[in-house]
């Protein structure tokens, strides 16, 4: 069995400091907006092409990705987190309108 294992990095240098047998481990990016995120997908692209199977963004934009002109023409799939927060900023939305409309900070300074 070919064990997958998951690798936590925080910027490039710190994927470069992994072993080659650990760069070469794992088949899934998962990024939170890492400044380095086109370097890091460049440098496993074009070392092994066929390594990764699915690229995920924890955040909605997806821009950093297009600048990665390997994985912009590769057929790895990307998903992202585009309605993870849509319930939770709508309610704010909606709390913050109230607050200002009915003057609720007169109440806090009471």
């Amino acid at each position: 069995m070919n064990e997958k294992k998951i690798r936590i990095v925080r910027d490039f240098g710190e994927f470069l400091a992994l072993s080659e047998e650990d760069k070469a481990s794992f088949d899934t990016f998962v990024s939170y907006r890492l400044p380095e995120t086109t370097q890091i997908l460049d440098y496993i692209l074009e070392r092994n092409p066929n390594q990764l199977k699915w690229v995920h963004s924890c955040i909605a934009g997806v821009e950093i990705f297009l600048n990665s002109k390997a994985f912009k023409e590769s057929p790895i799939p990307l998903t992202n987190a585009r309605t993870a927060f849509s319930k939770i900023l709508g309610e704010f939305v909606i709390m913050a309108m109230i607050y200002f409309t009915k003057n609720m900070q007169i109440f806090q300074e009471q």
